[in-house]
């Protein structure tokens, strides 16, 4: 059997013609290449241009955004079943 055609059984392709899901697609898509570790990409190019105490603020923002997602990370453990069905 050809990949494609397991492909295309497995996802039904009508699915990709809602307007809806290009509508989320495009939103989601904008949204997080606006934000890179949590600062917007215009207030970047601005303290890039700028310098000073913009240049400040951005080092800050990522300084307190990369802490954030250390401290995520730090705490994230995949879930053991043991613990949570009471052991064994």
């Amino acid at each position: 059997m050809n990949i494609w055609q397991t492909v295309f059984e497995v996802i039904d392709m009508r699915s990709f013609s809602n307007l809806w899901y290009w509508i989320a697609l495009a939103v989601l898509w904008s949204t997080a290449s606006h934000f890179v570790l949590g600062v917007p990409f215009d207030l970047a190019q601005k303290a890039q241009k700028l310098g000073g105490e913009r240049m400040q603020d951005l080092e800050d923002l990522v300084r307190i955004n990369v802490n954030r997602l250390g401290q995520y990370c730090r705490n994230f453990r995949p879930c053991d079943c043991r613990y949570r069905n009471g052991g064994g």
